[in-house]
């Protein structure tokens, strides 16, 4: 049987744990709903579309997002995060994706997922955005193409919203939020820090020593 002594010792282990967990572990934004489409970003117009988000209490880290876009004809293009300033981004990026091509066939809309694994500081707000021209260098692609992004009207997500820039350089250019009432349809994933996590795992380790020495002591007194 469990003595008095070894119950009330893992029941001060369970809540060490539970007080360790990070209150942003698994956090996510999901903007699900597809119900309003938004162009056109891309080659013909010079415009990026993007969601501006807050990050989570504690030290997170943004593991993943992913937004949802179609495009008339198909071009290259890459997704970047930025600080957000208000009304544009705060350089340098934090995340620049690989190069992309929007989906096949034309006009259907795909999920597109990046991971960029960068911290971010709780409160704080950034912006996330698909571009054909990051940081003003033109990816190229059918001058006539367009791109459409996927948006959502319902329930709107309390820690930012959908913008677009028309400037040519997102990096720069002002953004602008007429959409006030619409976000993208975005999903995001914030875990925490390493650094929080070996901080956890150590005081675990530190409590299992702990009781690793007591079962040799009353091991060796019985």
């Amino acid at each position: 049987m469990i003595g008095k002594r070894e119950a009330t010792f893992s029941l001060l282990m369970l809540l060490f744990l539970s007080a360790a967990t990070p209150a942003n572990a698994g956090v996510v934004i999901d903007i699900p709903i597809h119900n309003l489409t938004a162009g056109s970003w891309g080659p013909s117009s010079g415009e990026s579309f993007g969601q501006i988000f807050t990050a989570p209490a504690g030290e997170a880290v943004l593991a993943d997002y992913s937004f949802r876009v179609a495009a008339n004809l198909q071009f290259p293009f890459v997704s970047q995060v930025y600080a957000w300033g208000g009304s544009s981004a705060i350089g340098p990026s934090l995340f620049t994706s690989g190069i992309v091509l929007t989906p096949l066939p034309l006009d259907s809309f795909a999920t597109y997922v990046f991971s960029p694994s960068i911290p971010v500081t709780a409160g704080h707000q950034y912006i996330a955005f698909v571009t054909n021209q990051p940081d003003g260098v033109p990816l190229g692609g059918p001058p006539a193409a367009g791109g459409s992004m996927a948006l959502n009207q319902d329930n709107l997500y309390a820690g930012g919203q959908f913008a677009f820039n028309t400037s040519g350089n997102p990096a720069i250019g002002p953004w602008f939020l007429t959409l006030s009432n619409a976000d993208a349809v975005f999903h995001a994933t914030f875990v925490p820090e390493p650094a929080t996590l070996v901080l956890c795992s150590l005081g675990f380790a530190g409590l299992v020593g702990i009781a690793a020495r007591k079962r040799r002591r009353d091991g060796a007194s019985g």
